[in-house]
């Protein structure tokens, strides 16, 4: 955990102009804590079955991106795994957490074996999930609450999951095109007080 931390902490003042990768090269790192990343700060791991992060705290995320306050973050997450600590080990991290982060990427990164959801995800836009798998989390693999607008997933993996594979609550202009949506507990996708969406 220390490691990791101090490697984001070197990365220094990011700013839209500077915005450094932190790669992970193929292994397994361990964290006790949320994996917290500064805006434009982006993360490029060895291919999602080669490098992963593994959460082994109850309570933490596997990644945890906090409010920009609506600017433009352009955070770009590829080719790594986010694990927890176990689909029914009660655990209540999520796999990862997104409050108010707009133009985001995310290309073939695993968000698997949490407690909880596999993303909570609220308040955030332009977002873009491809060849991405949620799947075997002890809640929801996706759980977007409140003004999810413009968002898009696509070949992603949402199977597996104790609850519902995705419940989408308030959001417009999203869409979910050839995702792979089943064996989850309750409902594949469960839109509710959304519009434009499918």
């Amino acid at each position: 955990t220390l490691a990791i931390q101090n490697a984001v902490a070197s990365l220094g003042s990011l700013t839209a102009i500077h915005k450094p990768v932190l790669y992970f090269p193929p292994g397994t790192y361990k964290m006790n804590g949320d994996f917290t990343i500064p805006n434009y700060c982006s993360i490029w791991g060895d291919g999602m079955w080669n490098t992963i992060i593994l959460q082994t705290g109850s309570t933490s995320h596997g990644l945890n991106i906090p409010s920009s306050g609506g600017e433009q973050i352009g955070a770009d997450i590829r080719d790594i795994s986010f694990l927890g600590p176990g689909q029914t080990s009660g655990a209540t991290g999520y796999g990862i957490y997104i409050n108010n982060v707009p133009h985001c990427v995310f290309t073939n990164v695993r968000f698997a074996t949490f407690g909880s959801h596999g993303m909570y995800i609220t308040n955030t836009w332009d977002v873009y999930f491809q060849n991405c798998i949620f799947g075997n989390n002890g809640g929801d693999g996706i759980h977007a609450l409140t003004n999810i607008n413009a968002s898009s997933w696509v070949n992603t993996g949402i199977t597996g999951n104790t609850l519902n594979g995705v419940y989408f609550n308030g959001g417009a202009a999203s869409i979910f095109q050839t995702c792979d949506v089943e064996t989850n507990g309750q409902h594949g996708i469960y839109f509710v007080t959304s519009y434009a969406c499918g």
